[in-house]
């Protein structure tokens, strides 16, 4: 069983109350069992939330389980988020909460997590695009650090002609994360996307993705052997032809080559 839940305009306040959960029940034959349950309910909410964020008022908040609007790749967080206008194309927030417990294996995983961002917003008459995000997030285990990092999100984009967004991820290690690691900072995360589209019938494309595993809590046991090959970067460019109206053609070349492999993977 899914709810997926959303109320609009509440009070006409620019208020938004927001359910998104899954249930499940299992029953399961005991000549198939091994050690689980004959019968058991598995529920996971992702998320439950109340966002007042007027566009014309200088304060907003978020409360609940919720993922940060313009820092998404940091995932779910139970807590709070405090958000200031400074003018009409700027603004600051703060964030205070916890990871939930069903993102580690252990409930003794559970991390707390702070973090702040600027976000800035420009529209052109001309059609251009403008929005850039810089955060900075820290989680840690008690006073155990679990990963600290800056954040730089953004997308650049003149109408539907002609593209970029980025996402960087730069890790300030510390503890047992520089001993690991081997170096006070380490970028974690870079991704590239920019297409043009010259004109309806053609696009093209090109992404470079240097996202990275990085260590954090869970893993601070692992052995590095299991965790170092994870490491990955590649190139993948592509082209979409309108061949009819309906009928498109669309081709691609990727590169992509992990930091154990002597030989690239090439796909297309």
């Amino acid at each position: 069983a899914r709810i997926n839940f959303r109320v609009d305009n509440i009070w006409k306040e620019h208020a938004t109350l927001t359910i998104r959960t899954r249930g499940r029940y299992d029953v399961r034959n005991s000549a198939y069992n091994t050690g689980s349950p004959e019968q058991e309910w598995r529920n996971r909410l992702w998320e439950l939330s109340y966002k007042y964020h007027p566009p014309d008022a200088r304060l907003g908040f978020t409360i609940g389980r919720f993922i940060p609007q313009h820092l998404g790749n940091i995932g779910f967080i139970d807590g709070g988020l405090l958000s200031v206008r400074l003018a009409d194309n700027l603004q600051v927030a703060m964030m205070a909460g916890r990871r939930p417990e069903w993102a580690y294996g252990e409930i003794d995983h559970a991390l707390e997590r702070y973090g702040s961002y600027v976000f800035f917003r420009h529209h052109s008459t001309a059609g251009a695009t403008f929005e850039q995000t810089f955060g900075a997030v820290g989680e840690f285990h008690g006073s155990i650090p679990s990963r600290t990092f800056l954040a730089w999100r953004g997308v650049v984009r003149r109408g539907t002609s002609l593209g970029l967004s980025h996402s960087v991820e730069l890790d300030i290690n510390s503890g047992w994360r520089r001993e690991r690691v081997g170096h006070r900072t380490s970028l974690s995360n870079l991704y590239i996307q920019t297409w043009v589209h010259p004109r309806r019938d053609l696009r093209f494309s090109v992404q470079y993705d240097n996202r990275q595993k990085y260590w954090y809590y869970e893993l601070i046991s692992e052995a590095d052997s299991l965790f170092d090959d994870r490491i990955r970067r590649g190139i993948r460019g592509s082209v979409d032809v309108a061949l009819l109206a309906q009928v498109w053609l669309h081709a691609s070349l990727g590169y992509r080559k992990t930091s154990n492999e002597t030989k690239a993977s090439i796909s297309y």
